[in-house]
């Protein structure tokens, strides 16, 4: 689970966060919509005598000034919390890990393997449903990938071992299968 939302009163987790971003990002952009179809009218409805005259009425007035002004507020916050939960996605963090910070035997060895990556576990492989409200979300929700990293502890890079035959993209592997541990052996990843 990443969190409970009270405004969909529903829990957000591995089945359901890519829904709760595209809702954030639908949002967003309705109330960017009306934010920027209503200023133009405020504008002119304080401003210009001619708009004045069209709407006479004052709640008129205020109806809109309070619709501009309710619907950029909106864009902002949830702008800001749109952010927030878009960077969490990026380094592959729940919420409840970014409000209680697991502790680590290195800082950053988590389930973090890239930005990229990180963000395709969400959003599925096939860019062009990413926009969708369709489940496109990699894994089956219990077991997910981490960072290659060595079993015998920090220094097994020192003593000439690599993560793959060439070294060159060491923490991006899904799953691992370590060979033998003697002295020169390799860590391989597979696909």
């Amino acid at each position: 689970m990443d969190h409970h939302c009270p405004w969909f009163n529903n829990c957000v987790g591995f089945s359901t966060y890519k829904f709760f971003l595209l809702t954030l990002f639908y949002l967003i952009a309705l109330s960017l919509l009306t934010a920027s179809t209503t200023v133009s009218y405020v504008v002119e409805a304080w401003l210009l005598e001619d708009m004045q005259r069209r709407l006479p009425l004052l709640p008129s007035r205020v109806q809109l000034t309070l619709l501009a002004a309710l619907s950029s507020l909106i864009t902002v916050r949830l702008g800001i919390f749109f952010c927030s939960h878009l960077s969490m996605t990026l380094r592959n963090q729940t919420t409840l890990e970014y409000l209680r910070k697991p502790t680590f035997r290195n800082p950053g060895d988590s389930y973090n393997v890239g930005e990229y990556r990180n963000f395709v576990e969400v959003f599925g492989t096939r860019k062009s449903l990413w926009m969708l409200p369709v489940f496109t979300s990699l894994g089956d929700g219990v077991h997910f990938p981490t960072k290659l990293r060595p079993v015998l502890g920090e220094d097994v890079f020192s003593h000439g071992w690599s993560s793959s035959p060439t070294g060159s993209d060491r923490g991006m592997g899904r799953s691992v299968v370590r060979g033998n541990t003697e002295r020169g052996s390799t860590v391989t990843k597979t696909r």
